[in-house]
C-alpha cells in the first residue's frame, strides 16, 4: 500500500473541526469507514487497537528520500518524526450526522452513499524532521576522504600517496524546507539537497612530512651463532617488517607473529627456558624483539607490555633487551601520535646486522632521543649448582658419571637507564633517568649422571 502524505496547512483545516479529543469510551455512528474499515459501532478505545499496528507500519514503511551528491539516503517516517493524523480522523469522524454538511471539506474525508470514508496519512513535521536530520548529520552528509598512504618496505619508494577528495556539508535549513514543500504539495519530484564541500584535513604533503624515518636501531649476533638462529632471526624480521600501528593502536609483536612451533615452520635454536639455555622453536627471536623495543623507545613509543631476560644479552646494552615467548612474555607498543607509524625491518647476513627503523611524524621537540646503561653496582655468583640428571637440557643422554655445564655463572648486575634529549649539533640538553632493574646473581648450573660407570667405559 502506497501512503500519502499530509502537512501543516492541511492540519491547520483539520483542526478547526475542533480542539477535543475524542474520549476512549466514545462510539462511532454507522456508516464510518477509516481506510476501507467500517468503525461503526466500535469504541474509540477498540479503534486504536485495531489501527495501532497499520499505523506502527505506515511509519516504519513509509520513506523519505532526497540526494546527496547523487547518493540516495532514505529515513523512514518514524526516524523523520513524522505521526498520522488518527486523532483528526476521530474528530471528524465524531461530527459526522449522517449529513454530508457536516463534514469539512478536507483530504482525508468523502462522504459516498455507504457513508463518511476517512483516510489516515502521515504527517510531516518541520521541526522534528530538523532536529533528525541535524542529530543524523554524519548519516546525511559526505565526509571528507583523507589522503591515504601505502607501505611496502620491499620497494625502492616504500611509500606511495593517495590524493583525498572533498566531502558535502548539506544545508539543513533548506533541505527540510523542500521536504516539506514537496509533500504539501504531493510533488513526486526528487529532492537533491544542496549544500557546500568540505576539505579533507589533511593534504597528500601533510602525510608526506608525517612518513619521515623518526629512528634507527641496529644489533648484532655472532659469528659462531647458529644457522638455525639465523633463520629464526630473518623470518621473525620478515614478519614485523612492513607492519602499521594505528593512531592510539596497541600493537603486539606475539598476535602478529602467532605460536612459534616446528610445525609452523620455526627452527630449534637455543634460548633461554626456566633459567637455562634449550633448544626451542624460534630460538634467537629475542634478538628481533629487543631491537625493535630500542628502536621503538627511542621513537617515543608507549610501552604496554615489556619484560628483560634473566641476564644481559650480548647484543644490547643491560637494561634495554626485551625477551619474548610465546603466549607470553610479550612486547606491546602504542602509537601514543595522530599518524601511523610504520616498521621496517631487515638482517644483513654479511654485516651480522638486525636492523629495525621506525617511520612517521617527527618528533614534535624537534630532538633525538638516545638511552644509555649505567651499572652501578655488581654482585659475585653464588657457589656452582651441581644437579642430578641423566640427560642434559635438550633431553640428550649422559653417560653415566658425565658432567656437563649447562649454564655459565652470572654476574648480578644493577643497572640504571637513562634518556638523553641530542639536539641538532649533537649536545645532549637534558637527561632523564626512565627506569632501574637488576639481573639477579646465576650461579653456574651443572647436570651430573651419578650412576657408576660400567665395566670397561672411559
Amino acid at each position: 500500500m502506497v501512503f500519502a502524505l499530509i502537512v501543516a496547512s492541511v492540519i491547520a483545516i483539520i483542526s478547526s473541526s475542533g480542539n477535543s479529543t475524542v474520549d476512549e469510551k466514545y462510539v462511532f455512528s454507522d456508516g464510518i469507514f477509516i481506510n476501507g474499515i467500517n468503525v461503526g459501532g466500535m469504541t474509540r478505545e477498540q479503534t486504536d487497537d485495531y489501527f495501532a499496528q497499520n499505523i506502527e507500519d505506515m511509519l516504519n514503511n513509509t520513506g523519505i528520500n532526497f540526494t546527496v551528491l547523487d547518493e540516495e539516503r532514505v529515513f523512514s517516517a518514524k526516524e523523520m518524526g513524522c505521526s498520522v493524523n488518527i486523532e483528526e480522523v476521530y474528530k471528524t469522524a465524531s461530527s459526522y450526522n449522517g449529513n454530508a454538511d457536516s463534514v469539512e471539506d478536507i483530504h482525508y474525508a468523502k462522504v459516498t452513499d455507504n457513508g463518511l470514508e476517512l483516510t489516515l496519512f502521515i504527517k510531516v513535521g518541520k521541526e522534528k524532521m530538523y532536529d533528525f536530520l541535524l542529530q543524523n548529520k554524519n548519516e546525511v552528509n559526505i565526509a571528507p576522504t583523507e589522503p591515504t598512504v601505502s607501505f611496502d618496505p620491499d620497494n625502492s619508494d616504500m611509500f606511495s600517496y593517495i590524493e583525498g577528495e572533498n566531502g558535502f556539508d548539506v544545508d539543513m535549513t533548506d533541505l527540510v524546507n523542500r521536504l516539506y514543500d514537496k509533500y504539501e504539495n504531493g510533488s513526486e519530484e526528487a529532492i537533491a539537497a544542496i549544500g557546500s564541500e568540505t576539505t579533507p584535513k589533511y593534504t597528500v604533503e601533510d602525510v608526506k612530512e608525517n612518513t619521515v624515518k623518526i629512528t634507527s636501531y641496529t644489533t648484532y649476533f655472532k659469528e659462531s651463532v647458529s644457522s638455525n638462529r639465523v633463520f629464526n632471526i630473518i623470518k621473525m624480521a620478515g614478519i614485523i617488517n612492513g607492519q602499521v600501528i594505528k593512531p592510539g593502536e596497541v600493537w603486539s609483536i606475539n598476535e602478529v607473529a602467532g605460536p612459534r612451533t616446528e610445525e609452523l615452520g620455526w627452527k630449534l635454536a637455543p634460548g633461554i627456558e626456566n633459567g637455562l639455555y634449550s633448544d626451542q622453536p624460534g630460538g634467537g627471536i629475542c634478538q628481533i624483539s629487543t631491537t625493535l623495543f630500542n628502536a621503538a623507545i627511542r621513537a617515543e613509543l608507549e610501552l604496554v607490555e615489556h619484560k628483560r631476560h634473566s641476564w644481559p644479552s650480548y647484543y644490547a646494552p643491560e637494561g634495554l633487551d626485551a625477551t619474548i615467548s610465546t603466549g607470553s612474555p610479550d612486547l606491546k607498543l602504542q602509537n601514543p601520535y595522530e599518524t601511523p607509524i610504520y616498521i621496517l625491518a631487515k638482517v644483513d647476513k654479511e654485516t651480522k646486522s638486525v636492523t629495525v627503523d621506525i617511520y612517521g611524524a617527527p618528533l614534535s621537540h624537534g630532538y633525538t632521543v638516545d638511552f644509555v646503561s649505567k651499572t652501578v653496582k655488581t654482585e659475585y655468583p653464588p657457589a656452582p649448582d651441581i644437579r642430578e640428571s641423566e640427560t642434559d637440557t635438550n633431553g640428550e643422554p649422559l653417560e653415566p658419571g658425565e658432567s656437563v655445564k649447562v649454564r655459565d655463572s652470572k654476574m648480578g648486575i644493577y643497572v640504571e637507564v637513562y634518556k638523553r634529549y641530542i639536539d641538532k649539533d649533537g649536545k645532549v640538553v637534558m637527561v632523564q633517568l626512565m627506569y632501574d632493574c637488576t639481573y639477579s646473581a646465576k650461579s653456574a648450573v651443572y647436570y651430573e649422571n651419578r650412576n657408576e660407570p660400567t665395566e670397561g667405559t672411559d
